[in-house]
C-alpha cells in the first residue's frame, strides 16, 4: 500500500494536531471541562474490506497536557478497531457513534473519511465525546481530506451541535 505520509505531510499535522486541539479549547464549555489534551491515531486504507488487516496506522501523538495517557490511548484504539470491523460488515458504519455504548466504555470520537485515495480513520480520545469527534473533522478539513457533505453526515450520526458551530 502506498504512505500517503510523507515529510511533509507529517510536518503539518504536527503544526495543526496544536492549532485545533487550541480552537476546540477556545470554546468555554470544553474548556470548563478541564480536559486539555488527548490522544490522536490515523490509519490509512486503501482496501477496507481487509478489515484489521486493511488499514495501516500512518500517525500517532499525543496532543496537550493530560495527567495520565494510558487510558485516553486505550479509547482512541479502541475506537479504531470497533469502527473498523463495523465498517467492514456495514460501509454506512462511518463514525463510532453509530456503535457507541457507554454501558461498555464504547464511545463516538472516530471517523472513517474518504478524501479521494481511498480511506482515512481519524481516531481522538481525551476531550468530551463530541469536542473529539470535531478534532478529526476539524483536522480532516484542515488537511483537504474530505468534503462538507461527508462531515454532515458524520455530524448527523452523533447530534454534534459543537462541531455544527465549528464547521457549519
Amino acid at each position: 500500500m502506498a504512505d500517503i505520509i510523507n515529510a511533509e505531510i507529517r510536518a503539518k499535522l504536527d503544526r495543526l494536531v496544536g492549532e485545533v486541539l487550541g480552537k476546540i479549547l477556545e470554546d468555554p464549555e470544553e474548556r470548563a471541562r478541564g480536559k486539555f489534551g488527548g490522544m490522536l491515531r490515523i490509519r490509512q486504507s486503501l482496501n477496507p474490506n481487509l478489515v484489521l488487516r486493511g488499514w495501516k496506522e500512518i500517525y500517532t501523538k499525543e496532543i496537550g497536557i493530560r495527567d495520565n495517557w494510558d487510558t485516553v490511548k486505550d479509547f482512541s484504539q479502541e475506537k479504531v478497531h470497533r469502527l473498523i470491523k463495523h465498517y467492514a460488515k456495514d460501509i454506512r458504519q462511518i463514525s463510532s457513534w453509530q456503535s457507541r455504548n457507554e454501558e461498555s466504555q464504547e464511545y463516538g470520537g472516530a471517523e472513517i473519511i474518504r478524501p479521494g485515495f481511498g480511506f482515512i480513520l481519524i481516531s481522538f480520545s481525551g476531550l468530551s465525546e463530541h469536542a473529539d469527534e470535531l478534532f478529526g473533522l476539524l483536522l480532516a478539513k484542515e488537511m483537504g481530506w474530505g468534503d462538507g457533505e461527508q462531515y454532515a453526515n458524520i455530524i448527523a450520526n452523533s447530534g454534534n451541535t459543537l462541531a455544527l458551530r465549528f464547521l457549519m
